[in-house]
């Protein structure tokens, strides 16, 4: 049962770390600052570099493990989208853009929290 909990809980952050990497990539693509851009692109590939990990513990546990997509991760991402399209200036752009990354980032440390606490080695 420890190895069926554990591999659910990897396989939550593997979904969550997925949505961050392409919420960022998607937020990158949507500012024109070029040093948020830039930074928004590093955080995108640092997700994608955790996602890997967590990837290789799930399956070294579960074999061929299949991980589903998320749903709120691709609603997220197209809020970012309409939002910013939505938005005339560039620095209205920016903030909106800002404040979907952060509500994203709340999202995933609540994640992470409550799997921590549940006990993850």
């Amino acid at each position: 049962m420890r190895g069926q909990r554990l591999s659910d809980d990897l396989s939550v952050l593997y979904r969550i770390l997925e949505a961050g990497e392409k919420g960022y990539a998607v937020s990158a693509a949507n500012v024109s600052n070029r040093g948020l851009k830039t930074m928004l692109k590093s955080y995108a590939r640092q997700r994608a570099g955790f996602k890997s990990e967590v990837l290789m513990e799930l399956r070294r546990l579960a074999g061929d493990a299949r991980v589903r997509r998320s749903l709120r991760g691709f609603l997220h991402r197209g809020r970012i989208t309409i939002f910013a399209t939505l938005t005339i200036s560039s620095d209205e752009r920016e903030k909106v853009v800002l404040k979907e990354v952060s509500t994203g980032e709340r999202a995933a440390l609540r994640t992470y929290e409550k799997i921590l606490k549940g006990g993850l080695p």
